[in-house]
């Protein structure tokens, strides 16, 4: 995931890159030369919450979810259309479900409808959304910060 020119091409559509410590569920399909790769992947990394976004008032910090880096390949995301739904339903129900703890991503707008049944919620306005460019004259990238509360584990 890390060679280019896909490191380069997940960059540019959605400023995300591998990052350490993160683990990812993986789904591979084969390429056009019948060669598996991966093909669609979700992250997720438990860090401490120092920015206090789940701060409960009680003081101390803690242990976070961050879901982050889903990402569809170029040259998958219309031939196979589900690929991102199946990343993200293995890590909510294998990881975000299992461990219950409170979690946070970073959207653009079409993945967030399928998010939202599993109780993530917008923090984010939803008509106040964030603005970026993975470089100068790039494409401009709208997000919303989406969080999950704690929830008893599965």
């Amino acid at each position: 995931m890390t060679a280019e020119p896909l490191r380069t091409q997940w960059w540019d559509d959605a400023e995300s890159r591998a990052d350490y410590g993160v683990s990812y569920v993986v789904v591979y399909e084969l390429d056009e030369h019948g060669v598996e790769v991966p093909a669609a992947w979700a992250g997720w990394i438990q860090e401490l919450d120092l920015d206090q976004r789940f701060w409960n008032g009680a003081g101390g910090v803690e242990i976070v979810l961050r879901c982050c880096n889903n990402y569809v390949r170029h040259g998958f995301r219309n031939r196979t259309p589900d690929l991102y739904q199946l990343a993200y339903r293995h890590r909510h129900e294998h990881v975000v479900a299992k461990l219950g703890l409170p979690a946070y991503s970073y959207l653009y707008e079409q993945p967030i409808p399928l998010h939202l049944p599993d109780g993530w919620e917008y923090h984010t306005p939803i008509d106040q959304p964030g603005e970026s460019r993975a470089r100068p004259g790039g494409e401009l990238h709208r997000w919303w910060e989406m969080r999950r509360p704690a929830c008893a584990t599965a």
